[in-house]
C-alpha cells in the first residue's frame, strides 16, 4: 500500500471469562488478553505496550 494516513483506534475493554468474540476478516489476530500482560510483553506492538503502561499508571 502507498503511504496514507488513518486513524488508530484503540479500545479497553473489561470482559468476563466466559465472554465470547467474533474474528472476522478484518481481525485476523484478535484475543482477550490481561493489561498487565500485554505491558510486560517485549513482542508486543510499542504504541500497544505504552497505552497498557498508561493505562495501568493511571488506575
Amino acid at each position: 500500500d502507498p503511504a496514507h494516513l488513518h486513524w488508530d483506534v484503540r479500545y479497553v475493554v473489561r470482559a468476563g471469562a466466559d465472554e465470547r468474540y467474533a474474528v472476522s476478516a478484518e481481525s485476523l489476530d484478535l484475543a482477550w488478553r490481561p493489561i498487565a500482560e500485554i505491558a510486560a510483553d517485549a513482542n508486543a506492538e510499542a504504541s500497544l505496550r505504552r497505552m497498557a503502561v498508561k493505562w495501568l499508571q493511571a488506575r
